[in-house]
């Protein structure tokens, strides 16, 4: 059976990847499915990842990391990674923030419990 596709969370995150990145769908269950360490993800064309598995309706995967900030789709796979299922939800890889400077660069020391 194909699997439906349903939202995932967040939408963004950096280049340097590490977002846990959850997904919300309805996905096939034995015997299609050998064992919870079948569940992989793929972000765009990029190497993937290994899922983890809270239920048929929810896995979980980490983002690898981007050369460059793009929009890339989510593909599951169900198999170990022989076989992707494209899933029509987007992930959005966005440049590192940097702060260069802050102004002023001095503030008050909070005095809680004063009047």
């Amino acid at each position: 059976p194909d699997a439906l596709f349903l939202s995932k969370t967040p939408t963004q995150g950096t280049l340097s990847g590490g977002t846990l990145v959850t997904i919300v769908g309805l996905f096939p269950s034995s015997p299609f499915v050998k064992s919870p360490h079948s569940f992989v993800c793929r972000f765009g064309r990029s190497g993937f990842v290994e899922a983890t598995v809270f239920n048929l309706n929810q896995v979980s995967c980490i983002t690898p990391r981007s050369d460059s900030p793009k929009s890339v789709e989510i593909s599951l796979s169900f198999d170990g990674g022989n076989n992707f299922r494209s899933s029509n939800i987007w992930y959005s890889y966005q440049n590192e923030i940097e702060i260069l400077k802050l102004t002023p660069n001095y503030g008050y020391k909070s005095m809680a419990g004063t009047s």
